[in-house]
């Protein structure tokens, strides 16, 4: 009996067999950013090529206008006007919004340590995980790309530009 419900299963297609992920995460972009940070608002650009790199560029507020931070390996480069500088990722604390920002992001489409849940609904795709001690949801469009990201302190909004 035990082997002829395993080959009603097999042939069913209802077996032991783990489902193939119906979503994953686009792992290259460039995408519209809206951050909300203590209650300030930026706006920029996010890019992403890879687990190692990915940059924001600040077009508002006035002041920040043109300035690039870039998540390089274990550490960050500013870029402002042309004048670059490194630093260590440890000179930014655990739970700093960019730091936040950019190890959510880093967790959630280059990693496999969240599941996300499908809002049959909306349409979109939503995962709850923690990055550097905090807790952090992502949501992500039917076709991969993030839509939004909040975090202790962060909330953000992405759009394809």
């Amino acid at each position: 009996m035990t082997v002829l419900l395993c080959i009603v299963l097999l042939l069913s297609g209802c077996g032991g067999a783990v489902p193939g992920p119906d979503f994953a995460p686009r792992q290259a972009f460039v995408l519209e950013t809206t951050a909300e940070v203590n209650g300030r608002v930026f706006r920029g650009e996010l890019a992403c090529d890879s687990f190692e790199q990915a940059s924001l560029t600040f077009w508002e507020p006035e002041e920040l206008a043109g300035v690039t931070v870039a998540r390089e390996g274990g550490g960050y480069t500013i870029d402002v006007n042309g004048m670059r500088d490194s630093f260590p990722e440890e000179l930014l604390e655990r739970d700093a919004p960019l730091r936040l920002l950019f190890d959510t992001v880093r967790a959630a489409v280059y990693t496999n340590q969240c599941a996300f849940e499908k809002d049959k609904e909306a349409g979109t795709y939503t995962a709850t995980l923690t990055v550097n001690g905090q807790q952090a949801t992502v949501v992500f469009t039917a076709d991969g790309n993030l839509k939004r990201l909040t975090a202790d302190r962060l909330t953000a909004t992405f759009q394809q530009t």
